[in-house]
């Protein structure tokens, strides 16, 4: 028999999938090297989860996630990657530059100060 889908946990699988395909295509459209740290980021974030439920088995995730690897949702390991990929991104461009030119992509670290009236 077929369980009915909870709406919400579907919802929840559906938006962040696009997300990570939009995050996916920014980072291919970066270069080669970014899309794989993505990708590499998706698969250590599953990985991650997979290996504390069955290492420590402190806790476990709700039966009502469709897309499920073993124990672990996939939908947890696109959202660690994204969350990996995001904070390398910020540290990339918070660093300062030490050569006195921008940072590389990073635009918004190049707004100049307000002038003094």
């Amino acid at each position: 028999m077929i369980k009915a889908m909870n709406p919400i946990y579907l919802l929840l699988e559906v938006s962040a999938t696009i997300f990570f395909m939009g995050a996916a295509m920014a980072a291919a459209r970066r270069g080669r090297l970014p899309f794989l740290e993505l990708i590499s980021a998706a698969i250590f974030g599953i990985l991650l989860e997979e290996g504390d439920q069955l290492i420590y088995g402190t806790y476990r995730y709700a039966n009502d996630w469709v897309l499920v690897i073993d124990r672990a949702p996939l939908v947890i390991g696109l959202s660690w990657a994204i969350i990996i990929a995001g904070a390398m991104r910020i540290t990339d461009c918070a660093r300062p530059p030490l050569d006195g030119r921008r940072a590389n992509g990073c635009s918004w670290l190049s707004r100049s100060p307000p002038s003094p009236s």
